[in-house]
C-alpha cells in the first residue's frame, strides 16, 4: 500500500497540515496583535470562501491541472480578535492579501504575509533598542568627560 496509491491518506496528511499552518498563524497573530489588543478575548482564523464576481480580474480562473473550475469561489484568510468575553463581537486584525484556489495555499501564503509583518516589526524594534542603546552609551560617555574633567 504506497501512498501515491491511496488518496484518503494524502487527504489526512493535507488536513494536518492545514491544521499546523492554523496553529501556527495564530501564534504569529497572538504575536503580532496582543500589544494592539491588550484586553483581548482570544483571537480566531476565518477561512472565507467568496464567489467570484466575472469583472474581477484578480479573482482565481479554472484550476485545469486537477480537473476542476474553481472560477466560481476563491478563498481568504482572516484573522479576528475577539472583543467581548461572550465571542458575540470581534474586529478584524489581519487579512490575506491575495485570493486563493485552495485552503493550504491560501494558509501558507498568509503565514508568510504574518512573518513578513513579525520581520517589520522586530526590525523597527531593533533600531529603536540600538538607537536607545547609542543614546545611553552617549550619556555614559559625556558624564564620564565630565567627571574627569571635575577631577582633573
Amino acid at each position: 500500500m504506497g501512498r501515491q496509491n491511496d488518496p484518503e491518506l494524502s487527504r489526512l496528511e493535507e488536513l494536518r497540515l492545514q491544521r499546523e499552518l492554523k496553529e501556527m498563524i495564530l501564534d504569529y497573530t497572538h504575536t503580532l496583535y496582543t500589544a494592539v489588543h491588550p484586553s483581548n478575548n482570544g483571537f480566531a482564523l476565518l477561512t472565507c470562501r467568496h464567489q467570484s464576481s466575472s469583472s474581477s480580474s484578480s479573482a482565481p480562473r479554472a484550476d485545469k491541472k486537477r480537473g476542476r473550475d474553481c472560477s466560481e469561489e476563491y478563498i481568504k484568510i482572516r484573522a479576528i480578535v475577539y472583543t467581548k468575553p461572550d465571542k458575540q463581537e470581534w474586529k478584524m486584525v489581519a487579512e490575506s492579501s491575495k485570493e486563493h484556489f485552495g485552503i493550504t495555499p491560501a494558509l501558507q501564503e498568509f503565514s508568510k504575509e504574518l512573518e513578513r509583518k513579525m520581520g517589520d516589526m522586530t526590525a523597527m524594534l531593533g533600531l529603536r533598542e540600538k538607537r536607545l542603546f547609542n543614546e545611553m552609551e552617549e550619556g555614559m560617555l559625556e558624564d564620564g568627560e565630565r567627571s574627569k574633567r571635575r577631577r582633573g
